[in-house]
């Protein structure tokens, strides 16, 4: 199965492997599957996994994302 590797935006670069059955591509991550989706006509298959991938990995936040702490109060 073919790789695809997303940059993340907080330093780190994400992996997966796709694989492509007539009109759906599906995404597996080392973390476990990803999810599939359907292909629309003429669509990169390369581009779909990495939309599926960054979607996921939006989902799950990552260990060097800023935290955020709420506001501090007049006290």
């Amino acid at each position: 199965m073919p790789y695809v590797y997303i940059f993340t935006g907080s330093n780190s670069i994400e992996d997966g492997t796709y694989e492509v059955n007539d009109t759906e591509v599906r995404v597996e991550h080392s973390g476990g599957g990803v999810g599939k989706c359907k292909l629309a006509p003429g669509e990169d298959p390369k581009n779909a996994a990495r939309r599926l991938l960054r979607e996921r990995v939006k989902e799950r936040g990552s260990f060097w994302d800023p935290i955020h702490y709420p506001p501090k109060g007049l006290v």
